[in-house]
């Protein structure tokens, strides 16, 4: 498998390191109880044509984290790449209108849901494409967000991928996506913050991060708006936050903040995180951040586990 990096997307992401290493450790004032946090209890009731009707209950009592899980048909289980058929939402709540016939890979570094084959969507052209897929090789365009396809015979096609913008509940549900093996779920979609809090309990829990912001850099206003998921990542009953690499989470009677190490893209420290509460670190490989999880762990990338890193110290 190969990865390529459009010029663009690497200053895009020198830039977006730079503000990283200017926020500092996030802390929450001792004391801080579960009735501090605002918690979700009710769950929409999204419509998608993708998602399965009837979960088994086997697949529920496993991933309870997972509000939704999306159809695949695997195409090649061992490259982790398939096909499904959702519907879109837009900004605003409403669909795009469409059916939308899309390839999956779970790529380590970047996995996706969004590349469009409606082109293929005739059953002759989808057994060619399969044909392609299972005997070719897969190049993911990172930053241009393309698949490529390149077959044996020298045949090679692009396949686009759909907006970012557009999404598969609203960000309001999380929408898992199973690995061929179904040991483990991407979460493909997260409940974010702003789409699931109304502005008033938004502004409740903005009030109770204040004490725990840094000057420098305006974390709160990222954990609150859409680079921000609501999960509870060490299952302690009270929310935390999962912002990339602004992460902050509970621990005993504090809130961190999963700390980046590096200073910048070529730093020997570039890639590893710092969890104060147990003075540990994890490293990871990575393009985009991303969630998995076993129904027990959540991991970051497929690789850290958070749970155990953001779990109590002594």
């Amino acid at each position: 498998m190969e990865i390529y990096m459009s010029l663009n997307s690497l200053k895009i992401r020198r830039n977006a390191l730079w503000l990283l290493r200017l926020t500092a450790l996030v802390v929450v004032p001792y004391g801080l109880v579960k009735a501090d946090i605002v918690k979700i209890v009710t769950q929409p009731s999204i419509i998608n044509i993708g998602f399965v009707k009837e979960p088994s209950r086997e697949l529920k009592v496993n991933f309870p984290m997972c509000d939704v899980f999306l159809r695949v048909t695997w195409l090649d289980k061992e490259k982790k790449i398939g096909y499904t058929e959702y519907d879109l939402y837009k900004s605003d709540g409403s669909k795009d209108g469409m059916h939308n016939l899309a390839l999956i890979h779970l790529d380590s570094n970047w996995p996706s849901f969004r590349y469009n084959i409606e082109t293929w969507r005739d059953e002759n052209k989808l057994k060619k494409l399969s044909a392609l897929i299972i005997n070719g090789r897969i190049k993911t365009i990172i930053g241009e967000y393309n698949l490529i396809i390149n077959g044996e015979d020298g045949a090679s096609i692009t396949v686009p991928s759909t907006s970012l913008e557009l999404t598969l509940s609203n960000n309001k549900l999380n929408v898992c996506v199973p690995f061929p093996d179904g040991k483990r779920m991407w979460i493909a979609e997260e409940k974010r913050v702003d789409k699931v809090y109304e502005k008033q309990e938004i502004n409740k829990n903005m009030e109770k991060l204040k004490p725990w912001i840094s000057d420098v850099f305006p974390v709160g206003a990222y954990l609150l708006n859409s680079y921000s998921s609501v999960i509870d990542i060490n299952f302690d009953g009270v929310e935390d936050y999962f912002g990339a690499a602004i992460t902050v989470y509970s621990s005993g009677n504090r809130y961190y903040r999963m700390q980046p190490m590096w200073a910048h893209e070529y730093d020997d420290n570039y890639g590893e995180f710092y969890f104060p509460q147990i003075k540990n670190t994890c490293r990871i490989i990575f393009w985009s951040f991303y969630l998995t999880t076993d129904g027990k762990n959540y991991f970051l990338n497929n690789q850290c586990n958070l749970t155990k890193l953001t779990q109590k110290g002594e």
